[in-house]
């Protein structure tokens, strides 16, 4: 993948538009040496090939308010959402343990691939 550095809040409109991928932004706490973290966000979004990782498309930086945004493949379903659906389609039986197995096969999957590079998932 080649890296996407983008300076420009319409070039991150594009993206996110031309690839119908969802903007996760998030600070940088004070305390934590900015430029060092942005280095790593951009480095772990180049290397990212999982099958249980979503596909990133480009890092959005604006330093002086200290805000990092990824622009990421948008996903049809979280779990949090999917549970939540299970409950408001009446659903009060216990999901049945294959599919809880099968959850956490692959959450636990994409967090050793990452940890395996020296990346934290925060």
């Amino acid at each position: 993948m080649k890296e996407i550095d983008v300076d420009d809040a319409w070039d991150m409109a594009r993206i996110i538009y031309f690839h119908q991928a969802t903007l996760k932004q998030f600070y940088i706490p004070q305390d934590v040496d900015y430029e060092r973290e942005v280095q790593i966000i951009k480095e772990a979004s180049m290397q990212q090939r999982h099958p249980n990782m979503v596909h990133t498309y480009g890092v959005f930086d604006i330093t002086e308010a200290k805000v990092v945004g990824i622009a990421m493949e948008l996903c049809d379903c979280s779990l949090k959402n999917f549970l939540k659906q299970r409950q408001e389609k009446g659903s009060l039986s216990p999901m049945p343990l294959e599919a809880v197995a099968d959850f956490m096969t692959q959450i636990l999957t994409g967090l050793s691939y990452i940890h395996a590079k020296n990346i934290m998932h925060r």
